[in-house]
């Protein structure tokens, strides 16, 4: 157990961002919530860091929570509201972050801690700062919305009506988005849930 720490650092590596990514990811599944998101401390407010299957509204609910908890999450509490439960990342006894699950199912803090740990290295991290600074200007507006695009089909089977709902489109413009980034159309089978 004292190891965590040291394991927690080496699995953020040299992107914070998609090691935050694929925790949520495997958090979401393990918990069988919906979405969720990983949000960060910056200035006072809670930011995104990290989100997955979480629609605006909901995001926007996430760090409402975070700002009329915030006393209970900065005392490492969890907190529970109507539709998702907060769980505080702390390093050494400050509140770094927290972690939003929508309509989670069942979570216990105990048996994943160390994907807690290593949200609550990512979001410290900043190497994420130097590494957006860098990337973001030399990429295309259009090479990121198709990245994310790409993302969003991936993560979502390619179910084109729950991807449209998540970018808050039409699924009209979904297929035109497809057209427009040269994306072709995959037909992908579907898990067992």
């Amino acid at each position: 157990m004292r190891d965590l720490p040291e394991l927690a650092a080496l699995l953020v590596g040299p992107d914070p961002r998609l090691a935050a990514d694929r925790t949520l990811g495997f958090l979401i599944a393990r918990s069988r919530a919906r979405g969720g998101a990983v949000l960060q401390l910056r200035e006072g407010e809670p930011m995104p860091f990290a989100t997955r299957d979480l629609a605006a509204p909901r995001l926007a609910e996430a760090a409402a929570l975070w700002r009329s908890q915030h006393t209970r999450l900065v005392a490492g509490k969890v907190v529970s509201s109507a539709t998702g439960l907060m769980v505080p990342l702390r390093d050494e006894g400050t509140l770094v972050g927290a972690l939003y699950l929508e309509d989670g199912g069942s979570f216990d803090e105990a048996s994943v801690m160390a994907s807690l740990l290593t949200l609550t290295k990512a979001v410290g991290s900043r190497d994420h700062v130097e590494t957006l600074a860098t990337y973001l200007p030399a990429v295309p507006a259009d090479e990121i919305l198709r990245e994310q695009m790409l993302a969003a089909l991936d993560r979502n089977e390619w179910n084109i009506s729950k991807v449209a709902r998540i970018l808050g489109v039409a699924r009209r413009t979904v297929y035109l988005r497809l057209e427009r980034y040269g994306i072709p159309r995959k037909r992908v089978p579907k898990t067992l849930s």
